[in-house]
């Protein structure tokens, strides 16, 4: 039976990417889960590092001016990207070509004959971007190994000082959303069988050391601190999620360490 009201899977819409004039009003560094909470977003911080997570996260948050909500109060996004990686001999800062390096860049090259920074260590300075007007538009970044980086406060371009925006306003509808300040929403916990899936497919043809890295960028299992009876990035640091998976039959370790799915 065909009902004209309802999707087809043959014509589903496309999500649009975020795109408009905002103010950049925050940039930060959190080392820890208290860092967060003291800007007001610990819960979407666990939410996606855990309670444990040993590397430095840069947080950005812009107040839209082209984007509005339908209750009057302010539109935020919001990133939170990590500028620290762990490796099997420690902690190592982020290379240029990853996501933070790479969003960086983007802002420095808005004004090349006046660059602006987004870093948190010129916020206050005459060179921060930080309550700058700019364009953003959502952008998924190459993260190196094979992953991806969705970030939503990707800058295009930079407007001066006394711009005055004077365009459409497109007005966001918050009636059924609860009242949330920000787009960002907490995802719901998978079960034990979604995330070992998830985890076999990201690990195979990897190394035990590279597994931490390789849970934060799977983004389906942000709201799963703990599955399979661990705490996943725990278990993935201290390697101890290499026998998890073993003993229950998923995957295997070759003589060289490398993970494979036994599938």
């Amino acid at each position: 039976m065909v009902d004209s009201n309802k999707p087809d899977v043959d014509d589903l819409p496309e999500r649009t990417p975020i795109e408009g004039v905002f103010t950049l009003v925050e940039s930060a560094y959190f080392d820890s889960e208290e860092d967060a909470e003291k800007l007001g977003v610990r819960q979407n911080y666990l939410d996606y590092f855990g309670t444990n997570t040993p590397v430095r996260v840069w947080y950005l948050k812009a107040k839209g001016i082209s984007i509005v909500r339908s209750d009057g109060q302010p539109f935020f996004i919001s990133d939170m990207i990590k500028t620290e990686v762990v490796t099997k001999t420690g902690i190592r800062p982020a290379r240029k070509t990853a996501p933070a390096g790479q969003v960086a860049l983007a802002f420095l090259e808005l004004d090349e004959a006046n660059p602006v920074s987004a870093s948190p260590n010129k916020v206050g300075q005459d060179s921060s971007a930080v309550g700058r007007t700019i364009r953003i538009k959502e952008r998924v970044l190459d993260a190196g190994g094979g992953y991806e980086k969705s970030i939503s406060l990707f800058p295009e371009e930079l407007f001066a000082t006394d711009y005055v925006y004077d365009g459409d306003v497109i007005t966001i509808d918050v009636s059924d959303s609860g009242g949330e300040a920000e787009t960002a929403a907490t995802p719901a916990a998978l079960g034990d069988d979604k995330v070992e899936a998830l985890l076999v497919k990201a690990f195979d043809g990897k190394k035990a050391g590279e597994m931490y890295d390789a849970i934060l960028s799977i983004q389906s299992l942000s709201g799963t601190a703990t599955a399979l009876g661990v705490n996943l990035q725990d278990a993935a640091l201290d390697e101890s999620l290499v026998d998890v998976l073993t003993e229950r039959g998923s995957m295997s370790q070759d003589d060289d360490g490398v993970l494979h799915t036994t599938a």
